[in-house]
């Protein structure tokens, strides 16, 4: 039986980004945007000075009003 570290070390996670340059570029531009907007999720919901009071939850986490 296979343990799971042997089959992670000859995983790559290099192995599943794209060949073309441009194409590796947008993906690493579209992994950090995705990564700020969950950061900044966090940010607003629990160390902004308004994040004590209760509000609907998308109008916590954006700056989109109901």
């Amino acid at each position: 039986m296979a343990s799971i570290s042997s089959y992670f070390r000859d995983c790559s996670i290099f192995e599943f980004l794209p060949e073309n340059k441009a194409l590796q570029n947008i993906f690493a531009a579209g992994a950090l945007f995705f990564f700020y907007c969950v950061i900044l999720c966090i940010y607003h919901l629990y160390f902004h000075p308004l994040a004590k009071f209760p509000g609907p939850w998308l109008a916590r986490v954006s700056q989109v009003r109901l």
